[in-house]
């Protein structure tokens, strides 16, 4: 573990990730601290409208969010929330998680999603910092851990206060893995929040041209999309590819030369033209950024087993979604998606390609998809409020 920290952190050339990860140099709080725990980019966009109406609603109130990544704290930190302030969080060890909490010293402790970290936990449990767990889901691989790691999961939720769920169906995953049936409750999936004054990047030195975007792909979706687009021969549009993890870029270059492509690379500032067919986006904090100019949106993660990405950012910037067969991760808004006919599913290549071509032809079809998702994004978008109700309703005393 100390080799893999010192790795990454000279990877992201940041001596704050080494020290923080090992426990050492956190910047002591005020007692009023409200911690917040998110494990990388995902899960601080899940958090920030909650965190943002906290903010708005106590800013006496003076709070940390930890991420196990520098590209979360990326986002963190450009947000630049009032009160707010980024650190990572330890390796579950006994004595850097003990650092963390002696000088944070949180009042509570909101941990978004599905982190389980038994020594974490149990510190907390000790130091009388109530654990919540919010937008709660869980993972077909932590559902089917057993022995010793199913084990520590079931110990883990155990010792937490409250995990507020996104729906029925979570809620017995979370209940499966031996949480306390007092202590789950369904409230809905934050991921819908609306989030006001969203911060992000311009994009600089980019083109004109009419683009269809692959968000947050993965190893071999880039060279599958890339081999339909060759098919497709589609000159009048430019696939843009926006790694989930941006040092691949210049791997994937090399892997997209065994195709008849045109290849442009962001990292090294290649100029784009008429014939450029593929653009890889390799860089940090502007994926939001190209959605909002993009013709439609595949999301990465789906074309692969790796259980999809979160399709929610490009349906409420107004943009025709299309996801692979692989959705498990986000399977509860794939499915409500689906049943309002707001978004596509496509079960291969094949049928990706032929879907492709057709809403490209077909400007009235993708205008029916982005009207269908905008008025879901509306009807769910107060879940924020919803959230901090609940943490009102147990935790008025940490609020005051």
């Amino acid at each position: 573990l100390f080799v893999y920290t010192l790795r990454l952190a000279l990877r992201y050339k940041s001596l704050r990730y080494f020290q923080q990860r090992l426990g050492f140099g956190y910047v002591p709080q005020s007692e009023k601290t409200i911690w917040i725990h998110c494990a990388s980019v995902g899960e601080v966009n899940t958090a920030l409208p909650l965190l943002q109406l906290l903010a708005e609603k106590y800013p006496q109130q003076h709070y940390v969010v930890s991420t196990n990544t520098c590209t979360g704290a990326a986002i963190v930190e450009r947000n630049q929330l009032h009160n707010v302030m980024h650190c990572f969080l330890p390796l579950d060890s006994v004595m850097a998680v003990n650092r963390f909490l002696e000088v944070l010293q949180p009042r509570l402790a909101i941990i978004v999603e599905t982190e389980l970290w038994p020594t974490l936990y149990g510190s907390c449990r000790k130091k009388s910092v109530p654990v919540v767990i919010v937008n709660g889901r869980l993972s077909l691989r932590t559902l089917q851990a057993k022995g010793f790691i199913r084990k520590e999961y079931k110990k883990s939720l155990e010792i937490v206060d409250h995990v507020f769920v996104r729906s029925p169906q979570d809620k017995e995953s979370f209940l499966q893995l031996g949480a306390k049936a007092e202590s789950v409750e369904v409230v809905g999936n934050l991921k819908f929040a609306q989030r006001t004054g969203q911060a992000h990047q311009p994009l600089q030195y980019f083109t004109d041209r009419d683009f269809v975007l692959a968000a947050s792909t993965h190893d071999d979706e880039e060279y599958q999309l890339a081999g339909i687009w060759e098919q497709l021969q589609r000159s009048d549009y430019m696939l843009v590819i926006v790694p989930r993890h941006p040092e691949r870029g210049a791997g994937i270059a090399r892997q997209l030369q065994q195709l008849q492509l045109t290849v442009a690379l962001r990292s090294r500032n290649d100029v784009i033209d008429n014939k450029t067919d593929v653009y890889i986006a390799d860089t940090i904090g502007e994926l939001t950024s190209f959605m909002e100019i993009a013709t439609l949106v595949i999301m990465g993660g789906s074309f692969i087993a790796r259980g999809g990405q979160n399709l929610l950012e490009p349906a409420r910037l107004g943009k025709p979604v299309i996801v692979g067969p692989h959705m498990e991760n986000f399977q509860a808004e794939v499915d409500l998606f689906l049943t309002h006919q707001a978004c596509i599913q496509v079960s291969d290549k094949d049928e990706l390609a032929t879907t492709l071509n057709n809403l490209l032809n077909n400007t009235d079809e993708c205008k029916k998809l982005v009207t269908a998702a905008s008025y879901l994004m509306t009807e769910q978008s107060s879940i924020a409020e919803k959230y901090v109700q609940k943490l009102e309703t147990y935790y008025q005393d940490v609020f005051s």
